[in-house]
């Protein structure tokens, strides 16, 4: 016989008083719930109508959250009904930003029940800080946009938009949300008058003068809740219900920035016209607002968690490849505060058409639907391109992804396109030596910098052989530079000699300290590294070559360098790994992805080190990253749990069910718990 369950506010209802002459059914911990095959758990909260309880689906132990229906509604058909209508209304709509609704069954008291996914952790009426950043609003505000706006397509309004109904998941990417509770949601052309529901502080103006409910008024309420979100008070406020509704009557608040002084200006207007008075004055669509949103957010020069979203489908053409040509890269770069000099050069609008303007920025796939597979092909190489540029990867792959394509063997690739690759190679071979030439220049007269301008400038020879200040300054004989394209092209360098290059990728970020600091720093970051490993003898490089390395002793250069394997030295990549994670647990990700891929650089089979840079990778949102160093991991230890785990996230995050189906199995055979419901949740998405 299972216990009670009691929440802090009211107690689950025992036996006793009758509904309809129906004996009440009774709710206890870890037995079924009358009616059902779901065991009940604990009591998780409760809302207007219904109170939730974790449970568990007694055949496949998947855990679910059950929404109940309070006594008091059980014989209002009207509730009863719309609890029936958030089942089968909202089950159909498939978005990552909404609730799953899984199951609708009663008790046999006559209360209504739905089940849905259980999630973990808190709506943001619980949220820790009342003023959030405005980066962090345009995350979220962008997720909610796409929940409502395919609510919207699918002919349905929400009505009860709120901070409670809005909840931020543990699913291990920053702030991610899912919008709750349809119970009061309607067709479009049933929702007419003011006891369509809602909540007073979010409460559109024709709502409460009962002229109608549509997609406005869920724009309305989200702007509410966004004003909230970047000042921390409400838009419009009260001592009482009737003076909240007052004020959206007839009171106009101020813009945030003059609530807020941290709030860009560029938000004004957007949130302003969110809330405006008349619906006609609003944004036509949620994805109206998701595009100013992105608006503000670039005149801000902010970047956010959720840039690697697709730009919103219903909106212009002109406005999307202007947006496409503005917003921030989305992939990772060595350090968030400090951007690679080559988003820049890389990043500006390169006007070829509209197949160029796509294919130069981040790619949304509703944008080029009419593209030619050539097209598309094209597109996706120069976006290859763009971001191994973005992380100084224009000639040499990462320490620790040796396959991993480079700049410059994309725009090889490019080129064997005609019509579509050769336009674009052409533009991105002038902005990668453009960028790799200022870099040159940057450094040649610093103090001890010569070494390294010398090497962007033969870097810069590969994408721009005529170049004559490169030509000049490099010194570099066209039989030096025809092995070292050869090189790059297969992408033939040793592990030791990409170690011995890294701190071109330190010195090519944005820096506001003088050139000659930032070579003395890379040089002490450099020595203060556990010492190398002894390396077999390389091939002595020409006279002329100038040293890269930052090591006491000197060293070829990138075109000329030797490519001898270095030793494996496993105990140095395991001290390497545990400073990796000290810099990882203080918050200097920059720092701990660098130092695992220095001890990858020791030994390419550190499980530990590849774990580390998946996750992350992962954290980041750069889940194809996360799948490779993933399945490496899991390669190398594949009695670890844990390690199947996080490589089926990294596989779901990319859409590949089936592999993260079989990553989560794997798990679970080992005894990872955690692995149970994500196994579930990869079957539901195939079918099974």
């Amino acid at each position: 016989m299972g216990s009670r369950i009691a929440s802090e506010t009211r107690p689950v209802q025992g036996g006793g008083a009758s509904i309809e002459g129906r004996s009440r059914s009774r709710l206890a911990r870890n037995e079924l719930i009358p009616g059902s095959r779901y065991e009940l758990k604990r009591w998780i909260g409760e809302g207007g109508m219904g109170v939730i309880y974790e449970a568990e689906h007694v055949d496949v132990r998947r855990p679910v959250a059950v929404k109940i229906l309070r006594p008091e509604y059980a014989t209002n058909r009207e509730v009863i009904n719309s609890f029936r209508f958030e089942a089968r209304a909202t089950s159909g709509i498939d978005s990552p930003f909404l609730v799953d609704i899984y199951d609708y069954f009663e008790l046999p008291d006559g209360r209504s029940a739905l089940v849905m996914e259980l999630l973990d952790g808190n709506d943001l009426s619980r949220r820790a800080e009342a003023i959030m950043p405005p980066s962090r609003v345009v995350g979220i505000g962008r997720q909610i946009c796409k929940a409502l706006q395919t609510v919207h397509d699918a002919g349905l309004v929400h009505r009860d938009l709120k901070p409670e109904n809005i909840f931020v998941s543990a699913d291990g990417h920053e702030d991610s949300i899912r919008v709750l509770d349809f119970g009061i949601a309607r067709m479009t052309t049933h929702a007419t008058t003011a006891q369509s529901g809602g909540t007073p502080l979010y409460t559109a103006p024709e709502v409460i003068l009962g002229s109608g409910q549509g997609p406005k008024a869920d724009i309305y309420a989200l702007g509410c809740v966004l004003y909230e979100f970047l000042t921390g008070v409400p838009a419009f406020a009260g001592a009482g219900v009737d003076e909240i509704l007052r004020a959206h009557l007839s009171e106009r608040p101020k813009p945030p920035s003059e609530v807020v002084p941290g709030v860009p200006r560029s938000f004004d207007p957007v949130i302003m016209k969110a809330i405006a008075r008349e619906p006609d004055t609003r944004f036509e669509s949620m994805a109206a607002l998701e595009a100013a949103l992105c608006e503000a957010q670039i005149s801000a020069g902010l970047t956010t968690a959720w840039d690697h979203l697709p730009l919103p489908d219903a909106i212009t053409p002109e406005q999307r490849a202007l947006l496409l040509s503005r917003m921030p890269d989305p992939s990772p770069t060595p350090s968030s505060s400090s951007p690679l000099k080559s988003w820049a050069a890389i990043g500006l609008a390169v006007l070829l058409g509209g197949a160029a303007v796509f294919a130069l920025t981040r790619p949304d796939p509703d944008a080029v639907q009419a593209m030619s597979p050539a097209e598309l092909a094209a597109q996706a190489l120069a976006r290859e391109a763009r971001t191994a540029g973005s992380r100084a990867a224009w000639v040499y792959p990462s320490p620790n992804d040796v396959s991993s394509k480079t700049a410059y063997q994309a725009v090889l690739a490019l080129e064997t396109m005609d019509e579509y690759g050769k336009p674009l190679a052409s533009v991105l071979r002038t902005d990668f030596a453009d960028t790799l030439n200022e870099l040159g220049d940057e450094y040649w007269d610093a103090e001890g910098g010569t070494r390294f301008a010398i090497a962007y400038y033969e870097q810069a020879l590969l994408f721009e052989p005529d170049s004559r200040r490169a030509l000049e300054r490099s010194g570099v004989s066209k039989g030096s530079m025809d092995a070292f394209a050869e090189r790059a092209a297969a992408g033939r360098f040793a592990l030791e000699e990409l170690v011995r290059v890294e701190p071109l990728i330190e010195l090519a970020q944005v820096d506001e300290q003088p050139a000659a600091q930032r070579i003395s720093k890379a040089k002490r970051r450099r020595r203060s590294k556990p010492a190398p490993a002894e390396q077999p003898p390389t091939q002595a490089a020409p006279a002329h070559a100038p040293e890269v390395s930052v090591d006491p002793a000197p060293e070829a250069s990138p075109a000329t360098a030797g490519a001898e394997a270095p030793r494996r030295d496993p105990a140095a990549a395991k001290t390497l790994v545990r400073e990796a994670r000290t810099a990882s647990k203080s918050g200097n990700t920059t720092r701990a992805k660098l130092i695992y891929e220095r001890a990858l650089a020791k030994d390419a089979r550190n499980p530990s080190a590849h774990a580390g840079l998946r996750d992350l990778a992962f954290d980041a949102g750069d889940y194809a990253r996360a799948v490779r160093h993933g399945k490496r991991a899991a390669q190398l230890s594949p009695r670890n749990a844990t390690h199947q785990l996080r490589l089926g996230d990294a596989y779901y995050r990319t859409r590949k069910y089936a592999e993260a189906e079989k990553a989560y199995a794997a798990a679970k055979k080992l005894g990872d718990t955690r692995a149970k419901w994500r196994l579930e949740r990869a079957r539901e998405k195939l079918g099974g």
